[in-house]
This record gives C-alpha cells, structure tokens and sequence, in this order.
C-alpha cells in the first residue's frame, strides 16, 4: 500500500469530483491494493494477541503504522472513497483506536507493575 497509495492516483486533475462521474482507470493503479486497503486494520487487530511486543513496535511512536499514517493517510482516504468504502475506513479508524488504547493500556500496566 505505501508503495501504491499518492495523491490524485486516477489522474483526476479536480477536487470534489462527483464519484458518479468517476470511471477506474485502465489499467486500475489501485487494483492489488484494493484488499489489503479496506482490511489491514482488521489484519492488525486480529493479529495474534501473542504478539502483544510486536504490536508495541509496529504501534509505538514512530512504528509503521503511525509512519503509514503520517505519510499516506490522505491517500488512504482517496482510495477508499474511488471505492466506495468510506465507511469501512470509519469503522477500520475506531478499531485501530480501541487496539490503540488496549495496547497501550497493558503496556501502562506492565511498566506499573515492574516499578
């Protein structure tokens, strides 16, 4: 995705374009993007609850989701509006919030804890 993801990816020259007006390239820029960016949310939040460290990592403060964030976001945003999935972006933004808050919540803990 962070490959993929730029800003006007459908070439569309015009902000607020009518999506009824708009017609998928082809070929599609977005095409083997589609899944993984309407569902890495889902991906992230289902990950083995194991792997509690590597959430840390990939969640902290300059890990690779506030990265992609950061970066692409915007971009994210685009594309999931050119696919109509707005609302799937909505719902994947209140999961990675609630991952967020358990994660950061156990961690707060641990350090409680151990000092």
């Amino acid at each position: 995705m962070s490959r993929t993801l730029r800003r006007d990816i459908y070439s569309l020259g015009a902000l607020g374009c009518p999506i009824k007006q708009i017609r998928q390239p082809d070929p599609d820029p977005l095409a083997a993007s589609r899944y993984s960016c309407i569902y890495w949310i889902d991906h992230l939040y289902n990950w083995n609850s194991n792997s509690c460290a590597n959430h840390e990592v990939d969640l902290q403060d300059g890990g690779a989701v506030e990265d992609f964030l950061k970066k692409k976001y915007l971009y994210w945003l685009e594309a999931l509006s050119l696919w109509r999935s707005m609302s799937e972006g909505v719902v994947s933004i209140v999961k990675l919030e609630s991952l967020l808050q358990v994660i950061f919540s156990l961690a707060f803990y641990i350090y409680y804890i151990l000092t």
